[in-house]
């Protein structure tokens, strides 16, 4: 029995990768796995700002829940002692990143994603875990900080809560901001008309 004689083209294909198309199909593959990379690193960022928001939007609404609590059971003028004060008390179930009260920390002794509140200053801190995640003026944060604030109307203009005299509208949690920052101001929101 005779054999059927191969092509050169049947002869080729048997022969498998030539070194150019294997050095083209790597390379094609790293490009690819280089672009898969740069895309989840941005996801990640992301998703720590989306968790960010997350406990700050569930701390705003246990602030305005037990704004109402004292207005109905205390008077409107029990909301203003709430102002500086950890909005952690408030949640039933803290973040599990919560490292409780801490005097003056340090945030560069604190791993990426952990949330504290400083009695100090009255600040609510929380360590960025991904570079890049944050931004303000004065470039990348590698830390964030809230305060609790009272917003009222300065209805006598003297830049400073009076109970019995200024209206006060509620209690806001808000981003102040970074310590480097040159815009960094500590200071009380007053709502005018």
């Amino acid at each position: 029995m005779e054999m059927p004689k191969r092509s050169a083209l049947s002869r080729y294909r048997q022969r498998g990768f030539t070194l150019l198309e294997l050095v083209v199909e790597v390379s094609i593959i790293c490009l690819l796995v280089v672009l898969a990379i740069d895309k989840i690193w941005a996801l990640r960022a992301e998703a720590e700002r989306a968790a960010v928001a997350q406990v700050v939007g569930a701390l705003r609404s246990a602030l305005g829940i037990e704004t109402a609590r004292r207005f109905v059971r205390e008077g409107l003028h029990s909301v203003s002692e709430l102002e500086g004060s950890n909005p952690m008390d408030l949640l039933v179930q803290r973040p599990g990143s919560y490292l409780g009260e801490m005097k003056a920390p340090d945030p560069a002794g604190l791993s990426g994603g952990d949330w504290y509140f400083d009695p100090v200053d009255g600040t609510l801190g929380y360590k960025v875990r991904f570079d890049g995640s944050f931004e303000s003026t004065a470039g990348a944060q590698d830390w964030l900080r809230y305060r609790v604030i009272l917003r009222y109307r300065d209805v006598n203009a003297s830049g400073r809560f009076e109970q019995g005299v200024d209206e006060i509208s509620g209690l806001d949690l808000v981003r102040i901001a970074h310590q480097a920052d040159p815009t960094y101001a500590k200071k009380r929101t007053r709502t005018t008309r």
